[in-house]
């Protein structure tokens, strides 16, 4: 979790960003990764998330709130990218 909570220098994340990996974090999602992977895991998640499903980025931002939609669908791409990153 702390390495998900760093974030660069005059490089702050989206708030859509940040709710989403730290949903990842928060609700076991990342357990299995190792932590010196976390960081690289992160870096390749938000353009995954953006080029894939910013939709759900969209819906998180619009509402302020992860509704059972937004949950859904945030945990779909969350194990899709799951299988991506660990597959290499």
């Amino acid at each position: 979790m702390v390495e998900l909570l760093k974030q660069g220098v005059n490089e702050p994340l989206v708030i859509q960003k940040q709710v989403s990996i730290l949903y990842a974090g928060v609700n076991g999602f990342i357990d299995d990764i190792d932590p010196s992977d976390v960081v690289k895991f992160e870096t390749e998640f938000h353009p995954f998330m953006e080029q894939k499903y910013s939709n759900v980025l969209e819906a998180i931002a619009t509402k302020a709130k992860i509704d059972d939609d937004i949950k859904a669908d945030l945990e779909t791409a969350i194990n899709e990218f799951k299988t991506i990153f660990s597959a290499k």
